[in-house]
């Protein structure tokens, strides 16, 4: 492993005077008014890229969290490069309208030529498109999968089509696609300029609702490319880890036959103004398995990158950045954010499903790793004081039933003699069956998202 640290290098300063003061943030229904500083400057460089990505998702799907609070218009989240503000973070962000051929009764009206988000970042960078070294590293790369012998198909932008999640019909050409000889799909999307969030978003729709797994892979000879704000857009959100690649690798991985990745991980510094990248190799199985498809089928518990960062921090117990990791997951699985999981339990649902299906703890709590049953009985215990305060937990009795139905090893933690969990478990399931109302609401609320992170999970 070896580490490296980067700054950004000059790009076009495209920050105008139109930044909007005060916002209307929508979250949760509150419609509240906050400075744009506030929301912003304290944000990290992952805060910063998790709240970009969760508000285009809300903007694409017709729900804006953001308006003027001058006007009612919505607004974006609008980025000076790391050079031009000497900052990673969020101070270096604000908020403004899309411009618009008219001017607006507002104060903050803009009226530039271009249209959108997705227009303003098209000008950011350059309008890259593929160019030598990234065709280069394509062939390279499929030239690599063809010489592992655990791959029986592999070939550059095959046409992929689909039904996506909304019904209708939809492709994707990925740079490369590889079959595995047991049956795994998957397909990789080299990235040598920064992405748009349009793009991001849509190839990770794609694939999920495919069935797919997928990977972005970056140049591994051009780490200082990850610092800009397409990539960090695209990297943070998933652990702040992706692929990378180069030609040494491919060399070396066709020598011997064996499929080999750059695992590049960007973290911000302490003084916020640079990031460092440490580096490891990994195989295809373990890529396969950060894409969410290890072998054996579909995991009990999510592998890929997203559900991972989701995990690491309910464990780590850091609220602030488990609920910008969350809105985010959320927000592609069309369910509510994390003020309205808070008050269904639905981390701890997680936390606790998580550490059946494990067999080691996934919260932050103060039991041993090894004390499933503890935790699984603290979670459906009754509030001794006879107030039901824990009814909310109970209510997700059901969760806990399936994975006890289908997995052997579950049966084995709850039916554990001296721990009374199988007893906490039937009698949450007869309160839920006497007023089954709160657990079908849960169940009708959250699934999409249970069903993301515990692939498993029965429907």
């Amino acid at each position: 492993m070896h580490s490296l640290q980067i700054t950004d290098f000059h790009s076009p300063d495209i920050l105008t005077a139109n930044l909007i003061t005060h916002v209307i943030d929508q979250r949760d229904g509150a419609r509240s008014v906050v400075t744009a500083r506030d929301m912003l400057a304290g944000l990290d460089a992952e805060g910063l890229a998790l709240l970009r990505r969760s508000d285009h998702l809300h903007r694409q799907d017709g729900n804006p969290r953001f308006l003027c609070a001058f006007c009612g218009c919505p607004v974006h989240i609008r980025v000076r490069s790391v050079a031009a503000s000497g900052h990673v973070d969020g101070r270096r962000a604000g908020f403004v309208h899309d411009p618009r051929p008219v001017p607006r009764d507002c104060p903050f009206a803009s009226t530039g030529k271009a249209s959108s988000p997705d227009a303003i970042d098209a000008i950011r960078f350059n309008g890259r498109q593929e160019g030598a070294r990234h065709r280069l590293l394509k062939t390279r790369l499929c030239e690599m999968l063809l010489a592992d012998k655990r791959i029986k198909f592999a070939e550059c932008e095959v046409l992929v089509t689909g039904i996506g999640a909304d019904g209708r019909a939809t492709w994707r050409r990925p740079d490369v696609l590889a079959v595995t000889t047991d049956g795994r799909r998957l397909a990789f999307d080299l990235q040598i300029a920064a992405p748009l969030l349009t793009t991001i978003d849509g190839r990770e729709r794609f694939y999920a609702s495919q069935g797919i797994a997928w990977h972005w892979i970056v140049d591994a000879n051009q780490p200082r490319l990850l610092t800009l704000q397409g990539f960090q857009d695209l990297i943070l959100p998933q652990a702040s880890r992706v692929l990378g690649f180069n030609e040494a690798i491919a060399a070396k991985s066709e020598q011997d036959g064996q499929s080999r990745f750059h695992l590049l991980h960007v973290q911000e510094d302490n003084d916020h103004r640079h990031f460092r990248v440490t580096t490891r190799l990994i195989g295809l199985e373990m890529a396969l398995g950060l894409a969410g498809f290890p072998a054996g089928g579909p995991p009990l518990v999510a592998t890929d990158l997203r559900a991972l960062a989701l995990r690491q921090t309910l464990r780590s117990g850091n609220d602030i950045r488990a609920a910008r990791i969350f809105d985010l997951l959320a927000a592609s699985c069309g369910t509510p954010d994390w003020t309205a999981a808070r008050r269904d339990h639905v981390p701890e649902a997680i936390t606790t499903l998580a550490t059946l299906l494990t067999g080691r703890k996934a919260d932050a709590s103060r039991f041993p790793d090894e004390a499933v049953s503890a935790i699984v009985n603290n979670f459906l215990r009754p509030d001794l004081s006879g107030q039901n305060s824990n009814l909310a937990n109970r209510s997700w009795a059901f969760a806990i039933a399936q994975i006890d139905d289908s997995d052997p090893q579950v049966r084995q933690w709850v039916d554990r003699p001296k721990t009374k969990t199988r007893a906490l478990l039937d009698a949450a399931l007869a309160e839920s069956a006497a007023d089954p109302a709160q657990s079908q609401r849960l169940r009708s609320t959250w699934s999409p998202l249970l069903q993301r992170l515990f692939p498993r999970l029965k429907s």
